[in-house]
């Protein structure tokens, strides 16, 4: 399987988790049968064009855009089929209705997409989710249907836009569990609150407080970068659950079809299974498990992951786990910032059809 599927399309599109890997893998892994993961990333920084040429060339995925628009319009007042079509939009009024778009077009695009690999007869095996592309996950996995989605993904917009917090974003090459210590032990405020490997996580700190976290990571030898951000989502000081919580959509979950492994969970949800109508909220709010949740799926024995949205940010994390693991897996993408859309779906689409992951394909 493994050897058709690097044939089919060029290495840099569909590669192993690391070249290193290739030399360790045991040799039984060769004759592991193709596990069929689809992978959402969540809230993901849009560019101007993203999903235009597939929403040009793609019926099924404009008639899903349509229905969630519909929706999106209603509850946000912002015309989602206007922004793919590339019309113009119009200038956000305020900071918090720019980052409310934002969400809302990560959240409706892994929707969509859905639907042109479901039009394509792909189907995943499982489906995993980190902070708001939990939503799009349960959706693939039968808990919710493309409206209640939609309206769950702009409740969670709102719900992630009620506290702005300038400050940092801080990488860190540390595991989960060490950057807590770091937490306890930091001399000003320091918030982890995303595990994107079992070797990395992410944290926030304040402007303020930044370069005295810088000094303290140094002196403990704390590999680390930092970004500016003007969100802290997944934070304590920016979960305002509690006080909206009565505002948001409550849809009524359906029994999940499929396994989903989620970020909030921290590992797998069986199929059977009825989500809590406040499961994609605290999702969104708590801090997000996402190496120890993506690492389940591989000891599962998940070892195709298509990242189904736009710029797949936790793909290095997704990278790392299978480093640690010593699990020869295999990415594929719907979407890359700067590359032909249709192109780089009809390659990963090649990829998988050849390798008998269609919906025609009996189950595992």
């Amino acid at each position: 399987m493994f050897s058709k599927l690097r044939r089919l399309i060029k290495s840099d599109y569909l590669r192993p988790s690391s070249a290193s890997m290739q030399s360790r893998v045991p040799s039984g892994s060769r004759h592991e049968p193709p596990r069929l993961l689809f992978a959402f990333h969540g809230r993901n920084k849009t560019w101007p064009d993203v999903g235009c040429q597939i929403y040009r060339e793609e019926a099924i995925f404009r008639e899903a855009i349509r229905r969630c628009s519909s929706v999106a319009e209603g509850l946000l007042g912002f015309s989602l089929s206007d922004f793919f079509a590339g019309l113009d939009v119009g200038s956000a009024d305020s900071l918090e209705q720019d980052e409310q778009r934002n969400l809302v077009i990560s959240s409706v695009l892994e929707l969509a997409l859905c639907e042109v690999w479901r039009s394509r007869e792909i189907e995943p095996e499982a489906a995993v989710g980190i902070s708001c592309g939990e939503v799009a996950a349960a959706y693939s996995a039968g808990a919710l249907s493309l409206e209640e989605s939609a309206a769950v993904s702009c409740s969670v917009a709102r719900l992630l836009t009620q506290k702005p917090l300038e400050g940092h974003f801080v990488w860190l090459d540390v595991d989960f569990e060490r950057a807590l210590q770091l937490c306890r032990m930091s001399p000003a405020k320091l918030d982890v609150f995303l595990e994107i490997s079992p070797i990395s996580s992410l944290a926030y700190c304040t402007s303020t407080d930044f370069p005295d976290i810088q000094r303290f990571l140094s002196g403990n030898h704390v590999t680390h970068r930092a970004k500016t951000t003007e969100w802290a989502h997944h934070t304590p000081g920016s979960n305002a659950l509690s006080e909206i919580a009565e505002k948001l959509y409550k849809p009524k979950p359906r029994p999940l079809d499929i396994p989903l492994y989620s970020s909030e969970a921290g590992g797998l949800i069986s199929p059977g299974i009825v989500l809590s109508a406040d499961h994609w909220y605290w999702a969104a709010v708590l801090p997000a498990m996402f190496g120890r949740t993506i690492c389940a799926t591989m000891a599962d024995g998940f070892n195709v992951i298509l990242n189904v949205c736009g710029h797949p940010s936790l793909k290095g994390g997704i990278q790392q786990s299978a480093t640690t693991l010593n699990k020869r897996i295999f990415i594929l993408d719907t979407m890359r910032r700067g590359e032909s859309e249709l192109m780089t779906l009809d390659e990963s689409f090649q990829a998988l059809s050849a390798s008998g992951l269609t919906k025609a394909r009996s189950t595992h």
